[in-house]
């Protein structure tokens, strides 16, 4: 039994005894659901289409009804369940990040065109609790334009000055940054490596 749906309820109404004060101070929630199934009823162990629906419909009025940011973490490799949580993924309407496990996620980063940054722990940590830094969203789901490059750049590296954005000056300035930095572990090797490789 995943009743999922009923949780989110939960969260909705402890949110609404708090929400005038959450705006009034300029706050946000993040959630982040930690799951290894999909949605089920309360009373039922099998997930239906209604669960999936009622599921998706609760996620949906949490983010436009309050100021939420959602995470969902994946703790399972079963494809039915990494599938319906893709999808939801791809609804661009909602503030939701859908992570797997470091080293799927690492994969999926590089299959999506950005093989030059490493998938680290910490990366992961933080981008499980939540972030509203757009571009560690979007890392796995698109190729990166060169701004949003720099920007994960300037984060991850923690340099104390600001990135060139002019190509030349930018990979100069990461070269010697990896030079001066310690390496990173690499989820999806299992090794140490510089956290970028450009």
């Amino acid at each position: 039994v995943t009743p999922i749906s009923a949780r989110i309820q939960d969260v909705k109404q402890r949110i609404k005894t708090v929400f005038s004060e959450m705006v009034a101070q300029g706050n946000l929630v993040f959630f982040v659901l930690v799951t290894d199934g999909l949605p089920t009823s309360p009373t039922a162990g099998e997930c239906h289409d209604s669960d999936k629906k009622e599921f998706v419909q609760s996620l949906r009025s949490l983010a436009t009804e309050y100021p939420v940011q959602l995470v969902v973490r994946l703790c399972t490799d079963e494809t039915e369940i990494a599938k319906f949580y893709a999808e939801i993924d791809k609804e661009l309407e909602m503030p939701v990040d859908i992570l797997d496990d470091p080293a799927a996620e690492g994969r999926e980063l590089a299959k999506n065109g950005n093989a030059w940054l490493t998938y680290t722990p910490v990366l992961h940590r933080m981008r499980e609790a939540g972030t509203l830094t757009r571009v560690f969203d979007t890392v796995d789901e698109r190729a990166l334009q060169p701004p949003e490059i720099v920007k994960l750049v300037q984060l991850v590296s923690d340099s104390p000055v600001p990135l060139p954005e002019d190509p030349k000056q930018f990979i100069a300035a990461v070269e010697a940054l990896v030079r001066q930095n310690e390496q990173v572990f690499d989820c999806v090797r299992g090794q140490m490596r510089p956290f970028v490789d450009l």
